[in-house]
């Protein structure tokens, strides 16, 4: 047999083999086209690397439940004291320990911080001064951890299984990216909120089985498939809200599914002195010039103080200034009224991406995750994060 004709029979028993595979993989949500074969995905289930928290110099940590670390047993689940000595050292129940650190959870899981997490912990230096805490943990256990701490866990099924999507990919984006690092996600807002082992277990578990390994892809890539509380009426461009350049399913859609819903509109009062300290103008006497972006969120607007201070500030800027009650930079107005600065907006969040009440409102109408997920993230299209899943 020629090379040639060995080349062509070999490439076609692959292209056998890559179409048998692809009548394999479960689509459940039919109203996304699924991709070919992307050149991120994994040989099989990744694991996540979750930052649980930080320890400084001096500083220690509580963990129960430890059954052992490698090459060590101990005879029952252990509680085991961290601590990270000003000199640099780092201490397991009184014993110098060598860094990166892994230790493997009981049967009930790691405690910590009054919660209890799956997976292994790793112990670790990412700067000469911080030690972190990991929960290294499979993807799919780690989303069972996030929808139901991201979504109320009565919202209808099909928005939890849109949430379980988005955060999947969401977090495959980041274990793309973040190879380098000493750790892929936050367990906070800052990525998404993570809090280990759920408090309804069977009900998180259902809504990753039913979208078990699916994630958001656009182009060759998983989609940074990010989502906020409540948009208050259109989500908006990745690109305005962080600066980088948007793929396509991240350049904002119109909603209107939130509309007339708890943070669709808010309004909030704060001291002129106090938004006047924070902004370095004194006392506020009046605003001019709002500048918007194409969303209508605000993205600059001068500040005027007391003895002739003027300031231009963003909108992320102000909205810190006001304090909490100010849910997001989608300023309807802003004034000064006696001794207050007075506020009205729409939406709590960044508003990019889902709309995660307007999620919950689309599958009380009869949508399902398929639909949802294309409402919000148009141009996407799912498929498989490892073969099989």
């Amino acid at each position: 047999m020629t090379q040639g004709r060995r080349r062509l029979i070999a490439f076609a028993a692959c292209a056998l083999l890559a179409a048998l595979v692809a009548t394999l993989l479960p689509v459940d949500i039919p109203f996304l086209p699924k991709t070919g074969a992307p050149g991120w995905t994994f040989h099989e289930e990744p694991t996540i690397r979750v930052l649980l928290g930080d320890l400084a110099p001096g500083a220690s940590a509580d963990l129960g439940g430890v059954a052992g670390t490698p090459g060590t047993r101990f005879p029952t689940p252990t509680r085991v004291i961290l601590e990270f000595g000003r000199d640099g050292s780092v201490r397991a129940n009184g014993s110098g320990v060598t860094l990166p650190l892994v230790l493997q959870g009981g049967p009930d899981g790691i405690g910590y911080s009054g919660r209890r997490y799956s997976g292994d912990f790793v112990v670790d230096k990412d700067k000469p001064d911080r030690v972190v805490v990991l929960n290294r943990v499979p993807i799919e256990r780690y989303v069972e951890g996030v929808v139901l701490s991201e979504m109320p866990p009565n919202f209808p099924e099909e928005a939890l299984k849109a949430q379980a999507v988005a955060s999947r990919s969401y977090a495959a984006w980041k274990i793309a990216t973040c190879r380098s690092l000493s750790w892929d996600v936050a367990d906070t807002q800052r990525s998404q909120v993570y809090r280990g082992n759920p408090e309804l277990p069977k009900l998180a578990a259902r809504m990753v089985r039913a979208t078990r390994g699916q994630v958001l892809a656009s182009g060759k890539r998983p989609l940074e498939a990010v989502f906020s509380s409540t948009c208050g009426g259109s989500t908006r461009s990745a690109e305005e809200a962080f600066g980088d350049a948007a793929p396509d399913p991240l350049r904002g859609v119109v909603c209107r599914a939130c509309d007339g819903t708890t943070f669709s509109t808010w309004r909030c009062e704060t001291d002129r002195r106090t938004v006047g300290k924070v902004l370095g103008v004194g006392t506020v006497t009046a605003f001019s010039n709002p500048v918007r972006h194409p969303s209508d969120r605000l993205r600059s607007i001068d500040v005027l103080g007391d003895k002739g201070a003027r300031k231009t500030v963003s909108g992320s800027a102000l909205q810190s200034a006001l304090g909490s009650k100010a849910l997001s930079t989608w300023f309807t107005s802003i004034d000064v009224r006696g001794r207050v600065v007075v506020a009205e907006g729409r939406g709590f969040g960044h508003g990019v991406g889902m709309c995660q009440v307007g999620a919950g409102t689309l599958a009380r109408r009869g949508a399902d995750a398929g639909s949802i997920l294309a409402t919000y993230y148009p141009g996407a299209s799912v498929a498989p994060l490892w073969p099989n899943p």
